[in-house]
């Protein structure tokens, strides 16, 4: 017997094997539709959502967006923070670096709900256990939201702002918002206003009784800085009448809540500063 006719003949089988397989993958790779997603990327530190780009009647919603990070939702405006299986006094919350109290039962007025959308800048959300300069008694990360009241003008005195309008045809929500801003390059006055009304939401299944939301948020600010220091000083109010909250056994029949507040920054040096 010739073993290298065997061993010739063994190769090109190998070989025309080797070819067949390439010639599939090739048809293979060929055939295979274009996939393109499209998304934006977070800071792996300190992720910024911009919440007045996403259509949300509740800002707790833009929580989604951040790995680990979710909302327990009880209603329309009652999502509550969540963050790696934490939430409620867990998880810090801070608007314009005030610590916010809820104060209906069950959370039903969680704090991100003081901070309507279309006049919501951004939240942020501090990856992992937070500072201690941050939130000195959360265990479960902390979240901060900055209201947009504007920004610092040029050497005279000019207007700026915004006006907008949302409206979603399930349960009829309509979402309207503004901002008027007075500002130089050192003094800003800014007001800002939301309106959000809606009737129950439908599904496949019925209607969800009740889900109904109505929510009023204002905000009157003056800021002043002059490059080393910075002062903000706000009053503001939280008006949320007759609104849902279907997880729950009881809904919002009313919460009337008065804000008040300032934040003073003075800088020494580059490296130290004082809050």
């Amino acid at each position: 017997m010739n073993y290298r006719n065997i061993a010739a003949a063994m190769l090109l089988v190998i070989c025309a094997s080797a070819t067949n397989a390439a010639d599939r993958t090739r048809e293979d790779i060929e055939t295979l539709n274009e996939i393109i997603v499209a998304e934006h990327a977070n800071s792996q530190d300190h992720p910024d959502l911009a919440v007045a780009s996403q259509f949300a009647v509740d800002t707790a919603m833009r929580l989604k967006d951040i790995p680990g990070a979710d909302v327990n939702r009880n209603g329309a405006l009652a999502g509550i923070a969540q963050y790696r299986g934490m939430y409620g006094d867990r998880v810090a919350v801070t608007i314009d670096h005030h610590t916010v109290v809820s104060g209906g039962p069950n959370a039903m007025d969680a704090p991100l709900s003081y901070v309507s959308p279309l006049i919501t800048e951004s939240i942020v959300v501090d990856r992992g256990i937070a500072s201690v300069s941050s939130a000195p008694e959360s265990i479960g990360g902390h979240v901060t939201a900055t209201l947009n009241r504007g920004q610092f003008g040029g050497h005279d005195f000019g207007i700026s702002g915004f006006a907008g309008s949302r409206y979603s045809n399930n349960g009829d929500v309509t979402t309207s918002a503004g901002r008027i801003t007075v500002s130089d390059s050192t003094h800003r006055f800014s007001l800002l206003a939301e309106l959000d009304n809606g009737n129950d939401v439908k599904t496949p299944s019925g209607t969800i009784r009740p889900s109904q939301l109505n929510r009023d948020r204002y905000d009157l600010s003056y800021a002043l800085t002059n490059g080393e220091s910075h002062l903000v000083l706000f009053a503001g109010r939280l008006d949320t009448a007759n609104s849902g909250t279907p997880a729950l056994a009881m809904d919002i029949r009313t919460i009337d809540t008065d804000l008040f507040g300032g934040y003073f920054l003075h800088r020494i040096s580059p490296a130290f500063s004082i809050e």
